[in-house]
């Protein structure tokens, strides 16, 4: 009776986990209908108060909607688009970030130093090499979430941040993280 009952827990673990990724996979064929909810037009507070933190959930909907732009309009012109700050791209303390699969930065609108540099050793501060991790998941999933410690430009503090990647295709994704307090 115990192992019948060990078999139906692990049976139920794998269905989950499997009905999880699913939903993750099925993310360009929904509606995104609640992407366009957010108003991703300004990128500071009140009366001009420092910007607010980003949520994971508005990192997700806003690098579903980069995928999109990416889709519709095509890489360069996307990629320039992601680079100038534009507001419906640059939110809160959020943007998008591009990089190839050899661990290039294509694209990183607050750091300029990065671009065009390959960050695939790059390590956080807790010793994560955590670009590797991006290319694994984007290699074996096509879109996901990782964890890892990033300097908050708003802050200047080391800070967890959790990251949502898109695969654009065969060479290229793109990720948006929210920094976690």
């Amino acid at each position: 009776m115990r192992k019948l009952l060990l078999l139906f827990i692990v049976i139920l673990v794998a269905i989950t986990l499997f009905a999880d990724q699913m939903q993750d996979d099925a993310y360009i064929e929904e509606d995104t209908s609640t992407s366009d909810d957010l108003d991703f037009s300004t990128s500071s507070g009140e009366d001009g108060l420092e910007k607010k933190r980003g949520t994971a959930l508005e990192a997700k909907q806003l690098s579903i909607k980069a995928y999109k732009y990416i889709k519709e309009n095509g890489k360069e012109k996307a990629f320039e688009k992601f680079m100038s700050k534009d507001p419906e791209f640059f939110y809160k303390d959020l943007y998008i970030f591009v990089i190839d699969i050899k661990g290039n930065m294509l694209v990183h609108p607050v750091d300029s130093s990065l671009m065009n540099k390959n960050l695939y050793n790059l390590k956080d501060s807790k010793g994560k090499y955590f670009i590797q991790n991006f290319i694994k998941l984007i290699s074996e999933y096509e879109n996901g979430w990782e964890q890892y410690y990033w300097r908050n430009y708003t802050t200047q503090e080391i800070e967890s941040k959790l990251t949502y990647l898109i695969k654009i295709d065969d060479e290229t994704f793109l990720g948006c993280g929210a920094y976690q307090q």
